[in-house]
């Protein structure tokens, strides 16, 4: 999802490891972007065990690499880089830097036997299509992982509270400007208009689809934010920042390009579902849904618009907006507080006159007392060839 940056003169390294080329650690491109990785550079990392394997934490995260027995666990060690053609990164090892120490075993992942897959654009149908890899080991791409990530932005919903990024990006100390452009980023309680609205669905997208649509990067941009801190955290030392603000800031990208890679699809299929997180320098970030199914007739389908919102004057609460026949309009709230209920309800009419001033006409108002019900989860489609399945084991 980021435009793959090779040197303009690679240089090539012969291998340093006598069992082969096999024997090097491999960086995916797209993980080697978000490392910010180039040809020729030195890195360290530290070898870590994940399950029975071997792994390298190489600027906060996590990369497979081929057991070796002369590796040993707790043991920081340097690398030469080297781009490949396909953009993927191999590693060199060039010297242990300090003698091995004891570290904490990082948290075995669950044991999933599954095809590796490859994604692809079918131009006879919507959507993306999937393909067995040849040669699968049992793991997933990064583009797979996504697809079958959970719906929704809970790491990121976290991230951005009030305590979250502004106390992580506190610690580094040489970035002052990383403040400065979260701050750009966040919205004042009088600023949420119509404009600052659109704005942020621009930049949920991301600044990819951005240079496409428009031919420039958003103007803010969480993500590439997320991405330049990662690779800033990962050269910081363990006593400045912990290894789960490391994991937290990886999900929380993860929580975006699965909703970037979501809102695709439904695009790709005549649909739309856009996900946007609105954050606040003194408030909990509040969370935008833009739904609409599939049309009929040569008509759109109707549009939902979910509004989630968890604030000290007004507890958590939900709205939920349908749009019928252009300018017909359903609403429907839930909260948890009964005071809030009674308030909506007491205020129902004059909501009723502010939309209709704006061209729309409420059909219907409903104030629930409780939490929004979870919709039931949609049924699997037949297993038929290039049918991507989510199942949770």
């Amino acid at each position: 999802m980021i435009p793959v940056t090779e040197s303009a003169s690679p240089t090539r390294f012969a291998p340093l490891f006598p069992q082969g080329a096999q024997s090097q650690p491999l960086v995916e491109a797209i993980t080697a972007r978000a490392l910010n990785l180039k040809d020729g550079q030195v890195v360290q990392a530290t070898v870590q065990s994940q399950g029975d394997q071997l792994a390298l934490m190489l600027r906060g995260r996590l990369i497979g690499v081929p057991n070796r027995s002369d590796w040993e666990i707790g043991r920081r060690m340097s690398f030469l880089t080297q781009v490949n053609d396909d953009g993927s990164i191999t590693l060199y090892a060039l010297s242990d830097t300090s003698p091995a120490s004891p570290a904490p075993a990082a948290k075995a992942a669950p044991s999933t036997v599954v095809a590796q897959v490859q994604l692809f654009e079918d131009p006879n149908a919507p959507g993306f299509m999937a393909a067995r890899t040849a040669g699968s080991d049992g793991s997933f791409s990064r583009l797979a992982s996504l697809l079958y990530r959970q719906p929704g932005l809970p790491d990121l919903q976290q991230l951005l509270a009030p305590d979250g990024l502004s106390a992580l990006l506190a610690k580094v100390t040489n970035h002052p400007e990383f403040i400065a452009r979260w701050r750009a980023i966040q919205l004042a309680q009088e600023q949420t208009t119509p404009d600052a609205v659109r704005l942020a669905v621009i930049t949920a997208m991301g600044s990819e689809a951005n240079i496409a649509r428009y031919g420039r990067p958003s103007p803010v941009d969480t993500k590439q934010l997320l991405y330049q801190l990662l690779a800033v955290l990962g050269d910081q030392t363990d006593a400045v920042v912990d290894t789960a603000d490391l994991q937290h800031v990886r999900r929380a990208i993860d929580d975006l390009e699965a909703s970037q890679l979501n809102a695709l699809q439904a695009q790709r299929a005549g649909e739309m579902a856009i996900k946007v997180l609105l954050p606040y320098p003194d408030a909990n970030p509040v969370e935008l849904s833009f739904e609409r199914g599939p049309g009929t007739g040569g008509k759109d389908g109707e549009l939902t618009v979910s509004v989630h919102s968890n604030s000290i004057d007004f507890g958590e609460l939900w709205l939920k907006a349908q749009l019928r026949d252009e300018n017909q309009i359903d609403l429907t709230m839930w909260a948890l507080r009964e005071s809030v209920i009674t308030m909506a309800q007491a205020g129902a009419d004059e909501l009723g006159l502010s939309l209709l001033e704006s061209g729309l006409t409420m059909r219907s108002f409903h104030a629930h007392h409780g939490a929004r019900p979870q919709p039931a989860p949609a049924a699997h489609p037949p297993a038929e060839p290039g049918v991507v399945l989510d199942i949770l084991v």
